[in-house]
């Protein structure tokens, strides 16, 4: 299988956005995609995601498994002195077995679409850096030609009065399958994250980031 990754985002001041979103090649012919949301806003809060993700990325690609690697983030950022706390949302593609397995700390839930089916991926827990040991859980999905899988921010999923997030989501697959069209990842996360506006009434009350990943 192959993967393509994009992106959208939006800031809610002038200052910067506290969301960070990359994505990396790791050993084992495996893909990382990682989000962090720092707490508050603006440049603190970006430099709370900024440092989280740095660190993750880093290690997963010197090849430190995934659990020791987010307890070490989490050990890093509990010990700094001006109390940085940060989500952490991960998901790791293992493209040669066909496996997503998601990582969630405090983040907002994931999506995964697969032939007209919505799936919704969450796991509770504290974002890293409030205490020293971190309760780890895993979900693990397979991965077939043709999934989607949607990251996002809070940002996204707490916008508008009430959850839209699923309904458009679906409504989004059920506009590729009648008209033939597939979207670009880029495209789908510029279209999630203008509804997202659009049910915030045309503004942004928290920084918002959505990362969707496409298999073929």
């Amino acid at each position: 299988m192959e993967v393509s990754i994009g992106y959208a985002s939006l800031a809610a001041e002038a200052e910067g956005c506290g969301d960070t979103a990359v994505s990396c090649s790791l050993p084992g012919g495996r893909r990382a995609v990682i989000l962090s949301d720092g707490m508050g806003r603006g440049s603190a809060a970006a430099a709370e995601s900024q440092a989280v993700v740095r660190l993750l990325r880093r290690l997963l690609k010197e090849g430190m498994p995934v659990n020791l690697a987010i307890e070490t983030v989490n050990r890093h950022m509990e010990q700094e002195k001006n109390e940085v706390f940060a989500t952490l949302d991960l998901v790791i593609l293992d493209l040669e077995r066909g496996m997503a397995v998601f990582y969630k700390q405090a983040a907002a839930p994931s999506f995964a679409l697969r032939g007209g089916r919505l799936m919704r991926i969450q796991q509770p827990a504290l974002p890293v850096g409030i205490v020293p040991a971190v309760k780890l859980a895993r979900v693990t999905l397979p991965l077939s030609p043709g999934d989607t899988i949607i990251l996002m921010s809070d940002g996204i999923y707490d916008s508008g009065r009430r959850s839209w997030v699923g309904r458009y989501l679906t409504s989004l697959i059920d506009d590729e399958m009648e008209s033939g069209r597939c979207y670009g990842p880029r495209q789908l996360a510029e279209r999630i994250l203008r509804e997202a506006i659009r049910q915030d009434r045309g503004r942004t009350a928290d920084d918002a980031t959505v990362a969707v990943v496409r298999l073929r």
